[in-house]
């Protein structure tokens, strides 16, 4: 009886900390989500989802484009989520991304999502550039 009692006890103590991590797990991802909209993070993704739509329907019409995209992107977004959370929770606390969706309401913080498309756009070509670069000097050092 008492063998039944302490395994009932660890079963339960089991499941009230998956259930405790659920939430917490659909807390940080909730977290996520607003800190992807309120850095500008999510605008890179969009543009994978718009070039992934013009790959696979080119000779849609830029309104059925939307449409489209319109269709699948809260699922799109949710499966994101999903798998960058891991991620995302390895590497940073709850606190931590919360204070950062705070930092990103602020009138700087707008700035700086505001200014991460076009800073993407132009980093990208300059990294090519840099690669380019990079390219030589390893050539030559292997030389």
């Amino acid at each position: 009886m008492k063998r039944i009692f302490i395994v009932t006890i660890a079963t339960l103590c089991l499941m009230t900390s998956e259930v405790n991590a659920q939430s917490n797990n659909s807390k940080y991802k909730e977290v996520l989500k607003t800190y992807m909209e309120v850095s500008g993070s999510n605008i890179a993704f969009d543009a994978v989802m718009d070039q992934l739509i013009q790959m696979l329907a080119p000779s849609a019409t830029p309104e059925k484009a939307a449409e489209i995209k319109a269709k699948i992107q809260p699922q799109a977004i949710n499966s994101l989520i999903d798998i960058l959370s891991p991620v995302y929770e390895k590497n940073l606390s709850l606190s931590t991304l919360e204070e950062s969706v705070k930092f990103y309401n602020t009138p700087a913080g707008k700035e700086i999502a505001k200014a991460q498309k076009p800073m993407a756009i132009e980093s990208m070509k300059v990294g090519q550039q840099w690669a380019l670069g990079l390219q030589e000097l390893i050539t030559n050092a292997l030389k």
